[in-house]
């Protein structure tokens, strides 16, 4: 029995399922919507020929029913993901956005994810938004230091979502963990902003005598290296939350922006199209600088928190 699924797996064998797969599916939808074969046989502990059946078993009966969908994912092979409203109803999520359909970089963060917390059934995991945020105040910690993503245009109209990284956290008092799954990619923005979106959440715990661990998850040795450096940054000088508008990830960009127009580095340019563009880019990353520097931006020391970056061991090796 996996603690923090609080029985919820029971939904599941109402549908029909035996325990150890509705233990399994329910796992699947509340962490990431999107599995592997080769993760179920780990789950179980097993590999070989048997678990490879039972779990095509699985996947076989998930499809059969319209509960699942399955693609070849370029990379990653065949990925079996929970579609049904059915699935997620059963569980009391039936709104969590797991079941949609998803580019290939959310694919592939939300497998590792699941891996992650796969290697660590034993931790508190939240696995989801409304857990995330009763767990934390009923701690006493204000929702307006929580981490929060925008989505919308002023427009059409904003939606604020606390946790929306949707990335593992896991909290039962005593500590407090917040992981960052780091799938490639050019830069390091998006860890930068994770960490600027977290700080103050970071700092309230810390301030409460509740110690925080953060971690960044990495595919190669290159992006662990760097991940150690940016989190070494993190707890020797704290982290930059912006007044307005401005955060380490902006930071960083115009700091290689300006490094690419100081050395007319045409190559390095093209990410903002061209010379035109970054000149143009450069100059409202400065506005945004200095209005930050002017309307509060601060930065936020994180004595009480550990931080350590692991390199993940599967690397998204094709199923077959």
């Amino acid at each position: 029995m996996i603690a923090h699924l609080r029985g919820r797996e029971k939904g599941i064998q109402e549908l029909g399922f035996k325990p150890e797969d509705a233990e399994w599916i329910a796992l699947v939808a509340l962490h990431s919507g999107v599995f592997l074969r080769s993760q179920y046989g780990r789950f179980h502990g097993e590999n070989g020929k048997a678990v490879r059946k039972r779990s095509e078993r699985l996947a076989g009966d998930l499809l059969r029913r319209d509960l699942a969908v399955e693609s070849d994912v370029p990379g990653l092979g065949r990925v079996c993901r929970l579609k049904s409203r059915t699935v997620y109803r059963a569980l009391g999520a039936e709104h969590i956005r797991h079941r949609r359909d998803a580019a290939q970089a959310t694919v592939l963060r939300r497998l590792l994810s699941l891996d992650f917390v796969l290697g660590d059934l034993e931790s508190p995991w939240l696995p989801t938004e409304p857990e995330k945020v009763a767990a934390f105040e009923a701690v006493g910690v204000p929702r307006r230091v929580l981490p929060k993503r925008i989505y919308g245009s002023k427009k059409k109209g904003r939606t604020e979502r606390p946790f929306g990284w949707k990335m593992p956290v896991a909290f039962g008092g005593a500590l407090a963990r917040f992981v960052f799954v780091d799938i490639g990619g050019e830069t390091h923005d998006e860890l930068l902003s994770w960490g600027a979106e977290h700080a103050h959440l970071w700092s309230v715990l810390g301030a409460r005598g509740i110690p925080v661990e953060a971690a960044a998850v990495c595919m190669s040795d290159h992006r662990l290296r760097e991940s150690k450096r940016i989190l070494t940054r993190w707890t020797e000088g704290g982290i930059t939350v912006p007044g307005v508008d401005m955060n380490d990830a902006q930071l960083d960009e115009l700091k290689r922006a300006e490094g690419a127009l100081a050395s007319l580095d045409e190559p390095a340019m093209l990410q903002w199209g061209g010379l035109n563009g970054t000149i143009k880019r450069v100059a409202e990353l400065q506005r945004r600088r200095d209005a930050a520097s002017q309307e509060g931006a601060q930065r936020i020391r994180l004595d009480a928190v550990q931080t350590h970056s692991l390199r993940l061991g599967w690397a998204g090796a094709a199923e077959c």
